[in-house]
């Protein structure tokens, strides 16, 4: 009678190709889940603003996007007058923000009651922190007449916009 199943050395034989096909496709899932991050926080904001937009018109009130705390990074808040209507959390480890270019300081966006900018114009571009990455990344700017639009990096260096 013949016995049945693997070997040993069978197992141990794919075990080890698996492992090495395995250690070639993770730089590729690192990229694929920061270029996901990435995608996402600049998505949240553009929805914000979004909202924001449409709640002015809707409310015909001032809505204001804020930066939570000094930066963007650590989240944001529509506020509509003065309460808060929807909240934005931090963004994950590993994407960064930054005002414009050149870098400037973190500040709000107003929107006034016809839906248009009533602070000044800004561009935010979200990018990957870590070294090794190619994830491109997105700026999410508003035109003074209040829309956001969301456009991707033509290069791989966030330090000069989109």
């Amino acid at each position: 009678m013949r016995a049945r199943g693997f070997t040993l050395f069978e197992l141990l034989i794919t075990v080890t190709i698996v492992a090495i096909l395995a250690s070639f496709a993770l730089p590729s899932m690192i990229d694929l889940v920061q270029g996901a991050a990435v995608r996402t926080a600049a998505s949240d904001l553009y929805a914000s603003l979004l909202q924001a937009r449409s709640e002015a018109v809707k409310a015909r009130a001032t809505v204001t996007v804020a930066p939570i705390g000094t930066g963007w990074a650590t989240g944001w808040t529509v506020k509509v007058g003065g309460n808060t209507y929807a909240q934005t959390d931090a963004l994950r480890s590993g994407v960064a923000v930054q005002v414009g270019v050149p870098a400037g300081t973190a500040s709000a966006i107003t929107y006034g009651y016809n839906g248009r900018l009533s602070s000044t114009a800004q561009q935010l571009i979200f990018y990957s922190t870590k070294q090794t990455s190619k994830v491109r990344s997105r700026c999410v700017s508003v035109d003074t007449n209040g829309l956001p639009r969301v456009r991707i990096d033509s290069d791989t260096d966030p330090t000069n916009g989109c």
